[in-house]
């Protein structure tokens, strides 16, 4: 199924989308896309002819007892693969300074084979049950090896190039992450294929006061001071990969025994509602729009939208029951806080947090800084399954 956004999600459910969408519901931040995501041509633009609707507070919705409904692991002690988001050795800074100079160097072209660090250019198959799957396919894609700023199943097919020559073929096995936002190939393994046709060898800039100088945000600043926001941002980096690791973690543990129904219907409608939306902006007949931007049915939409609700539900009971296990409370000083910091990670620009507040809501703001609590009682109890 053919998809011509990032998944709609992070459009439509605004704050009610856990811990992996609630960032993005503030920020410009789109996710991690996936090979079809990128190649699909959108036929509307989202931000200039779709506005989604305003969300409610859903969280109203659900029974106060959720108890027969979900089963929530131990939420102290998690144990998960995290590094110390306290340190930055003196490797990791020296990594983190390379990639920013990799990120803005020239490549020349080189005869070999492909080590870490060169870009290679090739042609890109992804297949999926024997099949080659053509809208995922990519000719003359170009990817820097070892690249951090590369999508993570490009690195997986990148690093399967180490050693490779001018025409050679690579294979190597990818598993989508299970979310609805990779749609049909959630969960799926699935075989990269890569057609090495070019190596080129990077040229990095010195690490001058006028290479720091060019960078934005470092105009005027010492080689110190470069050195001390890179470091703070190779522990920020850290901390949020302990979050997602040990969150991760927690959620496997979850027993999911049924599902509220009319929460999940309304979810079930969002997901349909959002292709009909695209097709009414298109003046296009809903069938019609289907087969020809999305390459899907109705049925198939339908038996997606089901997934879809029964994951955000997931998500919203997870919350829920956790903020209630550990009865979590808000102050009106850290709602504050909590709005500003909110609206600062926002993309669009709001005049006055009063307006910011009135326009995701105050409940649903309101929620979600108390299920961000909750959700760093369980990180910060976490314990690291990495040997210090």
């Amino acid at each position: 199924m053919k998809r011509f956004t990032v998944l709609f999600c992070i459009g439509i459910l605004v704050l009610l989308c856990g811990v992996s969408c609630r960032e993005e519901s503030f920020s410009s931040t789109e996710g991690e896309k996936n090979p079809q995501t990128e190649q699909s041509e959108s036929p509307v633009s989202t931000e200039e002819r779709f506005d989604p609707p305003k969300r409610e507070d859903r969280a109203e919705k659900y029974p106060e007892d959720l108890s027969a409904y979900i089963t929530l692991p131990e939420h102290l002690g998690v144990k998960a693969p995290f590094a110390d988001p306290s340190l930055c050795s003196d490797a990791e800074l020296e990594e983190a300074i390379f990639q920013i100079r990799l990120a803005v160097a020239k490549f020349e072209k080189k005869t070999g084979t492909a080590e870490r660090y060169d870009k290679v250019v090739l042609d890109f198959e992804l297949i999926l049950d024997t099949l080659v799957q053509e809208e995922y396919a990519v000719d003359d894609l170009e990817i820097v090896i070892g690249s951090e700023s590369t999508e993570e199943i490009y690195r997986a097919m990148a690093s399967a190039l180490v050693s490779a020559s001018v025409g050679d073929v690579r294979y190597t096995e990818y598993t989508y992450p299970e979310s609805v936002l990779y749609g049909e190939m959630s969960g799926k393994t699935v075989v990269l294929k890569g057609s090495l046709k070019e190596i080129h060898s990077p040229v990095l800039p010195e690490l001058t006061e006028e290479f720091i100088h060019s960078l934005k945000g470092f105009e005027g600043k010492s080689e110190a001071e470069f050195r001390e926001s890179v470091k703070k941002s190779v522990l920020e980096s850290k901390e949020e990969e302990k979050v997602e690791r040990v969150w991760a973690a927690f959620l496997e543990g979850v027993v999911i025994h049924s599902y509220p129904e009319e929460v999940l219907n309304l979810y079930r409608d969002d997901h349909v509602s959002y292709y009909k939306a695209f097709a009414e902006a298109m003046k296009m007949d809903y069938e019609s729009f289907l087969a020809e931007y999305i390459g899907s049915t109705a049925a198939e939409i339908e038996a997606e939208a089901v997934e879809y609700a029964k994951e955000m539900v997931k998500n919203d009971m997870v919350f829920l029951r956790l903020s209630q296990i550990l009865n979590i409370t808000l102050t009106e000083e850290e709602f504050r806080l909590g709005a500003e910091e909110y609206r600062d990670r926002d993309s669009a620009e709001f005049e006055s947090l009063e307006e910011f507040i009135e326009y995701y809501s105050e409940s649903i703001i309101r929620r979600n800084l108390i299920w961000d609590k909750a959700l760093m009682v369980v990180v910060d109890n976490a314990v690291s399954t990495v040997a210090s």
